[in-house]
């Protein structure tokens, strides 16, 4: 029996997906804050205070694998208390080895979606996905912003973070 035929969109947390090319559509994204959906009328405050932090931005392609950035963002958000998880610090860490991209995205994929235990209840390890600038131009920030609003895991800009 042959596969059914894609559906022609569908959404992952608050992103749309167009099937036939796979890219999301953020022009529809409402970004949210660890507080729950955003309402761009209310101010919020952002606190990301002792919060397990997943930082996302671009990296293939471009100069020094963009490493700059992420280690800028990592200090300023260490600055505001947060538990950073850096992937440009992995990828040091790892002896900067040259792997396809598909394994770097396996690798970052896994570790945003590893659950943590409480008690008998499993829950997000990450309390909040931290986007770098351009993370728009990057297939795979885009991807990890798909999953993080497909596994409940609140997505914030980093210059939110920051201008808060």
């Amino acid at each position: 029996m042959p596969p059914p035929p894609p559906c022609p969109v569908r959404w992952l947390g608050n992103c749309k997906i167009k099937t036939e090319d796979r890219k999301p559509d953020f022009s529809t994204l409402g970004l949210f804050n660890i507080f729950g959906s955003r309402d761009m009328n209310e101010e919020t405050t952002i606190d990301v205070k002792d919060k397990n932090v997943f930082l996302c931005g671009p990296m293939t392609g471009l100069p020094n694998y963009n490493i700059a950035a992420f280690m800028e963002a990592h200090a300023e958000l260490t600055k505001l208390g947060a538990h950073v998880s850096n992937p440009a610090l992995s990828w040091m860490k790892g002896g900067c080895p040259e792997r396809p991209h598909e394994e770097w995205m396996r690798r970052s994929l896994h570790e945003l979606t590893e659950p943590k235990f409480s008690g008998s209840e499993t829950e997000n390890h990450y309390d909040v996905l931290v986007l770098l600038p351009r993370w728009r131009e990057s297939d795979g920030a885009c991807t990890e912003v798909s999953v993080a609003g497909a596994i409940g895991v609140p997505v914030v800009e980093l210059r939110e973070l920051l201008d808060a």
